[in-house]
């Protein structure tokens, strides 16, 4: 039998050197009263892993020797005073004691504690703008504990979208950060337009307005504006609204500005006159050139009492309109003209001669025509009226 030395190797070389020669526990030998030791050999279990929050255990060992494990960790040179927890690139160092039967043997294994993955989703928040803003809030997913970390909306309180972050690290996890959105809406604003009203040509009122929903934030200037409906004849007009303010938004209940017809005026007064063979006509006007006045007649020359009525039509921007005026044409004063008169008895008879002012009727005589020396009275008459006279007095005398 050739006794070889076993070597002194580490772990994998021995093993090496190990398959290279066949033996069996040294217990079975007995040379000159002495034992052949045969050294270990050593394997263990890789410790590596993923963060998981707890300390490494200490690995499985396989070896050949009875003898006492011992186990120590390192980290860049440094013995550490527990096992490792964190994410780190660390060292075994396992030993083993010499036993009567096997050599000692002291190994390193490196190994990693790798990082964990894992993710931070931020919830995506929505507010109105003037509203207080929401509380920020994220899930998680990948990590072992309950984390706590800070949030923050980008800066900004008007209408808007706005990224919400984290500063969240933890060197024992590869993190995935999913940002959030925080919205902020527009505010709803809902105004009541007022109705308004007026008269033609009359000056166009100011419009106005009732707040009836929501509310202005910071005493904003909200740019709101009113229209009304392009126009000014009679008619109904539709009153609007708008606002220019990025921050709100509005709904309008539309206004009606009522433009009335106003009102038509006849001017014409009641006429008088004394009848003097001519044309009476009434002077009339009216207060706008929309229309013209029609009537039935407004020429007149015999003596009498009339009406007029005058009337305009209503157009687009006046209303209707009547006015009746009262005409009186007093009957002239009949005049008869006649002279005294003399003559000598001549055996004829005498007439006086008479004149009338007028044409409508002939000269009545009595007692004309005296053939008598003497004084003689002669009446001159014409017809009373409802006898023919049209225009003159009921009766006269011119004795």
């Amino acid at each position: 039998i050739t006794l070889i030395d076993p070597p002194t190797l580490d772990g994998k070389k021995f093993k090496e050197w190990q398959n290279t020669i066949e033996y069996m526990p040294a217990s079975n030998y007995d040379i000159n009263g002495k034992y052949f030791i045969i050294s270990e050999f050593l394997n263990v279990v890789d410790p590596s892993k993923t963060y998981d929050g707890l300390s490494v255990e200490n690995p499985d060992v396989e070896t050949n020797s009875d003898g006492r494990i011992a186990y120590e960790y390192f980290q860049d040179g440094k013995r550490l005073s527990r096992m490792p927890e964190n994410v780190g690139t660390y060292v075994l160092k396992v030993y083993i004691e010499t036993t009567d039967d096997y050599y000692g043997i002291e190994a390193d294994f490196p190994f990693e504690i790798y990082k964990r993955k894992a993710d931070i989703y931020i919830n995506d928040k929505t507010s109105v703008y003037g509203e207080e803003l929401d509380t920020l809030t994220f899930d998680t997913d990948g990590f072992v504990n309950r984390i706590s970390a800070n949030l923050y909306k980008e800066e900004g309180t008007t209408v808007g979208s706005y990224a919400i972050t984290t500063d969240y690290v933890d060197s024992n996890y590869d993190i995935t950060y999913h940002d959030g959105v925080y919205t902020i809406e527009k505010a709803y604003l809902k105004y009541q337009i007022n109705d308004k009203e007026s008269i033609y040509k009359e000056e166009i009122k100011e419009l106005d307005y009732n707040l009836i929903e929501g509310k202005i934030y910071n005493s904003d200037n909200i740019g709101l504006e009113l229209f009304k409906e392009e126009g000014l004849d009679a008619g109904s007009y539709k009153i609007t609204g708008s606002i220019n303010n990025d921050n709100y938004i509005a709904e309008f209940i539309d206004g009606t500005y009522t433009i009335h017809r106003a009102e038509a005026i006849i001017t014409a007064e009641d006429y008088s006159s004394i009848y003097n063979g001519n044309e009476h006509v009434i002077d009339y006007s009216l207060n706008h050139e929309e229309t013209e006045i029609i009537f039935d007649c407004n020429t007149f020359i015999d003596a009498g009492e009339y009406v007029v009525t005058f009337i305009a039509e209503e157009t687009k921007n006046y209303n209707r309109c009547e006015l009746s005026v009262k005409v009186e044409i007093d009957k002239a004063e009949t005049i008869i003209e006649a002279e005294n008169y003399e003559s000598d008895y001549n055996k004829e008879k005498h007439y006086v001669s008479a004149f009338i002012n007028h044409d409508e009727e002939v000269i009545n005589y009595s007692e004309n025509g005296q053939p008598l020396n003497g004084q003689h009275k002669i009446g001159n008459s014409v017809a009373i009226y409802k006898d023919g006279v049209k225009n003159g007095p009921e009766l006269v005398y011119n004795d």
